[in-house]
């Protein structure tokens, strides 16, 4: 029984920790018009980005994660991709107490990630 509950609190760590390489880089929420014939001005955009360098399962873990977050932004409206395109970013630890260690390492601490970005934006929201 107990290497049961271990199996299962290893996986369930494993499966939460898989989308931790995800997130959105940058959101413009939507905007209504000022003037009372112009509806709306902007339905929101904005881009998300998750890690590529893990299994294909993780990463479609990771990308799943990230596609759930636009459409917690974008809500009842939906999203369109518009431009997908891969860069190698820098991955740093920025922890409180890391930081002092960090400096002290130099340049040492830098690790070179790929991650896949993506550019989206929200649809036309559905009349009322």
């Amino acid at each position: 029984m107990r290497r049961i509950f271990y199996n299962l609190s290893t996986a369930a760590l494993l499966l939460t920790g898989c989308g931790c390489m995800s997130q959105l880089v940058e959101t413009h929420p939507p905007r209504k018009g000022t003037v009372p014939g112009v509806d709306w001005v902007d339905f929101g955009r904005g881009e998300f980005k998750y890690a590529l360098d893990s299994w294909g399962w993780v990463t479609r873990l990771r990308r799943r994660a990230a596609v759930r977050r636009v459409r917690r932004f974008c809500g009842k409206q939906g999203y369109r991709v518009v431009r997908e395109y891969e860069k190698d970013e820098m991955a740093v630890p920025y922890a409180g107490s890391d930081v002092g260690a960090d400096l002290a390492s130099g340049s040492a601490h830098y690790r070179v990630h790929p991650f896949q970005h993506v550019v989206f934006e929200c649809s036309a929201p559905p009349k009322d």
